[in-house]
């Protein structure tokens, strides 16, 4: 059972006298109340699972459509790569005068003495690494450092191939060269170096190509000469014990 308002009679001017509550002898479904809460409840968890899966499938297709977009570009990078490759090594090697043009363009400084220099063309030869380069360099006039380390380069690039005629000459007359002007270089290397001396391979070097051609007076006097320059060629017993070694060969 259950209340339920109930309007009275109307007046002429159509207004409730007053109001009274009647007892319903209805009885409440509770059954079917609960069952429409159930049902209620599973249609909005079905709905949330449906948008559930939606989410994830969606998500899904996301990942998917990154793989192959990285896909794509990892090809296309490649293919990128390759035709720049090409035409790189398609590319005409410069000839040298535009090499000597673009060295006037793009100006390189180094220090010697103190002072900032242009760099001349007996730096650019040696540090380039080509014997051509440096050959052709031997006539420049330049400072005593780079004169050093031009005549020095020639010589290990001519060591490297002493038992070919011609690079052995080359070697002979260049370390010939190197040796006689090391007394004037020496002073302004030893300030270029916070006064150390670096190692100077050109007098192990020919040193060891005398030895192999058994000149062995003439390599006992380069490494002496070595000695009296203060130098020293990195091994434990430095130029004493090559010359040791060099009269032990003499003698056998």
């Amino acid at each position: 059972m259950f209340a339920r308002r109930v309007q009275s009679s109307k007046d002429r001017s159509g207004f409730c006298r007053c109001r009274k509550f009647v007892i319903s002898s209805q009885v409440i479904d509770v059954a079917g109340f609960s069952g429409n809460i159930h049902r209620t409840v599973c249609r909005a968890q079905r709905k949330n699972s449906y948008k559930d899966r939606s989410n994830e499938l969606a998500v899904k297709q996301k990942d998917a459509v990154m793989k192959w977009i990285i896909l794509i570009a990892i090809i296309a990078g490649a293919i990128w790569i390759a035709k720049r490759s090409k035409s790189i090594s398609a590319k005409p090697r410069q000839p040298q005068n535009t090499r000597d043009q673009n060295k006037s363009v793009s100006k390189t400084y180094v220090t010697r003495g103190g002072q900032a220099l242009e760099a001349d063309d007996a730096f650019h030869a040696w540090t380039s690494g080509s014997l051509d380069e440096m050959v052709r360099a031997l006539e420049t006039k330049t400072n005593l450092v780079d004169r050093h380390f031009l005549l020095m380069n020639i010589v290990d690039q001519a060591y490297k191939n002493r038992s070919d005629p011609d690079s052995g000459e080359l070697l002979r007359k260049l370390a010939e060269m190197h040796v006689s002007e090391f007394p004037q270089i020496k002073p302004a290397l030893k300030e270029e170096m916070d006064g150390i001396l670096p190692r100077v391979t050109t007098f192990q070097k020919y040193a060891t190509f005398l030895t192999e051609n058994k000149e062995y007076e003439k390599a006992i006097q380069i490494c002496e000469q070595a000695i009296s320059q203060g130098l020293h060629d990195g091994t434990k017993s430095g130029f004493e014990g090559r010359t040791e070694r060099i009269k032990k060969k003499m003698a056998a």
